[in-house]
């Protein structure tokens, strides 16, 4: 209760604090996903459009990016479109795992997933999950080349069982924290708590952890080992 109500006493500069840092962060790691996919002149840019990411994100830097960030990602030929029938498919499914992970934390500190920092919306119960998890879509993305680069040429996307368990082991990617490497689902918790702190110190102390993506050369067409999960 007492982290409720904090939550919603949250003034805006703080809430618009915490945004900026959730946008920088994710922008930070788009460069990130960048660099390692070789599009280093691009990574560069976004680097650059994270350090003047404002309070509240005022210039829209999050929307900017993304319109440098999916031509250099996937081809040019490629729009991001939630109902798409091409590799969107694998993205919208791996979002909607990592979404539900970040859902089951933010409820299991005690917080109100309706009530988000930026995010708005009478018809959304999980404003403060889609504020939360925009940092890590980048990391889903990753996953996501993998097996759009493994794929034979020519090939429809598609769904199957083994795709699936594939990029639902996002949760298990390993991260780098100040406690030392820890699985995604775990550093999503700590976000969470951090946040509870967040409200609590009225300032952003956000504990975010940072991307461990392996050699692109030795992951050839096996892919990251991500566990059975």
């Amino acid at each position: 209760a007492h982290r409720m109500k904090r939550q919603i006493g949250a003034s805006a500069p703080l809430c618009k604090r915490i945004w900026q840092s959730l946008v920088r962060e994710k922008i930070e790691n788009q460069a990130r996903i960048l660099d390692w996919k070789g599009e280093d002149s691009k990574a560069g840019q976004l680097r650059s459009m994270a350090s003047r990411a404002r309070s509240g994100d005022s210039d829209n830097l999050e929307a900017q990016a993304a319109r440098m960030y999916w031509p250099a990602l996937m081809g040019r030929g490629f729009s991001r479109d939630r109902f798409g029938e091409d590799a969107n498919i694998y993205f919208n499914y791996c979002y909607t795992v990592l979404r539900s992970a970040v859902a089951r934390s933010v409820v299991a500190v005690g917080l109100l997933p309706a009530l988000g920092v930026h995010h708005r919306g009478r018809l959304n119960p999980f404003a403060l999950v889609d504020d939360l998890m925009e940092p890590y879509r980048p990391l889903a993305d990753s996953l996501v080349l993998e097996v759009v680069e493994e794929a034979e040429e020519g090939a429809d996307a598609e769904l199957t069982p083994p795709v699936k368990r594939r990029l639902a082991g996002l949760l298990r990617l390993d991260l780098e924290t100040d406690s030392g490497v820890s699985p995604l689902f775990e550093v999503l918790h700590a976000l969470a708590m951090s946040l509870v702190r967040s409200y609590q110190e009225k300032k952003p102390c956000l504990k975010m952890g940072k991307m461990i993506l392996p050699d692109r050369a030795a992951v050839g067409r096996l892919g990251r080992w991500v566990g059975d999960f």
